[in-house]
């Protein structure tokens, strides 16, 4: 049995596939499966997966019709072998020391799931993960800890979940930001949770991507998605309701932010932001110039966005 088992779903990213693999089978721990899924591509992608694996043992190639992120993961979780498993998106990479330190910070402090931070890479710019050393088996704890939001910890990418978190469990099919429906199930059945403060998760961010493309409805399922786990944290972790409502409100803000960028009028995204504005300003757990921040927001929409712009530069 392998240590770790890595799936990358793949869909038409050969310009950039090279280098995610190229990632992990340079990996320092060396017990480790690699599982590309091959969703359908239309370019070499497929192809260039075939040449890895005659190259390496460890890489498996999975080939199927075209059915998204989720469903390519779904793919890799039947066969997969390993103690551990962790997802890497194919445009993306990770540092080599990555999964030899999440596995042995999984052994050392028997958890279910151990992470580390993402490094947020804009063309030559590098924004690295911040955040804290964390280790907890209580599920308030945990919550908490992952929608603060800090080093990209709604995603499954910067960590290793041991094999029978996913018994009875997977990605839902169809869902745009798949991760933030995740999250939950998998904190519900996680004992303990580990993660440390260091970047070794490399997202890099793309215009083509899904969390960055122009806007259309499917971006909707971000709301939708935070608008569920809220529900669930309302009826069993009452305590962690205060961060799950900040998520809520932040996925209006992007939501609004894409329209407003796109030219398509945001009114029924700014109507819940208005009626809720008291609800936001009295959070503890948002900070003071985000409140301000969403005063703007429900105040003017094209201005929040100059003012956002202008703060870039």
């Amino acid at each position: 049995m392998p240590k770790v088992s890595v799936i990358v779903p793949v869909y038409n990213v050969a310009a950039y596939l090279d280098k995610c693999i190229e990632s992990l089978c340079n990996q320092t721990i060396e017990d480790i499966e690699i599982i590309l899924v091959d969703d359908g591509s239309k370019d070499e992608s497929g192809v260039m997966c075939d040449e890895y694996a005659k190259m390496d043992a460890r890489i498996k190639v999975i080939h199927k019709s075209n059915g998204g992120l989720s469903d390519a993961r779904n793919a890799g979780l039947d066969i997969c072998q390993g103690e551990y498993i962790g997802f890497v998106d194919s445009d993306d990479c990770v540092e080599k020391e990555m999964y030899e330190v999440l596995y042995d910070r999984a052994i050392k402090f028997n958890a279910d799931v151990s992470g580390c931070m993402l490094n947020y890479i804009y063309n030559d710019k590098v924004i690295a993960g911040d955040g804290k050393n964390f280790t907890s088996n209580d599920k308030i704890c945990i919550i908490k800890f992952i929608f603060e939001g800090y080093g990209g910890q709604i995603s499954v990418c910067n960590k290793i979940f041991k094999k029978d978190i996913f018994d009875c469990l997977r990605f839902d099919v169809g869902k745009y930001y798949e991760d933030a429906y995740f999250v939950l199930k998998w904190i519900e059945k996680a004992s303990c949770f580990t993660c440390i403060n260091h970047g070794y998760y490399n997202y890099f961010y793309r215009t083509d991507s899904i969390t960055t493309e122009k806007f259309s409805k499917k971006a909707w399922d971000i709301v939708e998605a935070y608008k569920y786990n809220l529900g669930v944290i309302k009826e069993k972790y009452p305590k962690a309701q205060y961060y799950a409502e900040r998520r809520l409100w932040w996925a209006y803000r992007i939501i609004i932010e894409r329209m407003t960028r796109n030219n398509i009028s945001s009114h029924e995204a700014v109507k819940p932001l208005k009626k809720n504005l008291i609800r936001i300003l009295s959070n503890p757990v948002i900070s003071f110039k985000a409140k301000l921040g969403y005063i703007l927001l429900c105040i003017s929409t094209k201005f929040y966005i100059k003012v956002r712009s202008d703060s870039t530069h």
